[in-house]
């Protein structure tokens, strides 16, 4: 599992839904402190990684979401909700910033 909203409440529920045994990587910054039960880690022996870029040195939590991705392992389409244009690259700045109404924004050039 995969996760990248940077919302605590979803990171909670994330760890709480991950299969016994499963993957779990945080991809996210959080803004506010995030609560989870370190026991859900430990009873359901689930693997954690985190990730902050890629390249050489980074860990290696990015390119364990970027197979999970390619694995067809993650559905990562509901996450995009909206698409823009590079010409609307201003209001997709804004559209970002409103967490009550978006998750990811997309440019396309």
């Amino acid at each position: 599992m995969c996760e990248c909203t940077g919302s605590p409440a979803v990171l909670s529920t994330a760890i709480a839904t991950v299969r016994r045994g499963g993957r779990f990587v945080v991809v996210a910054l959080y803004e506010e402190m995030a609560e989870l039960d370190p026991n859900q880690i430990v009873i359901k022996n689930l693997r954690l990684h985190g990730s902050f870029g890629h390249g050489s040195g980074a860990s290696r939590g990015f390119p364990d979401a970027l197979g999970l991705l390619d694995e067809g392992k993650l559905e990562s389409e509901s996450l995009i909700t909206h698409r823009m244009k590079l010409e609307q690259i201003g209001q997709a700045f804004d559209a970002q910033l409103d967490r009550d109404a978006s998750i990811k924004v997309m440019i396309a050039p």
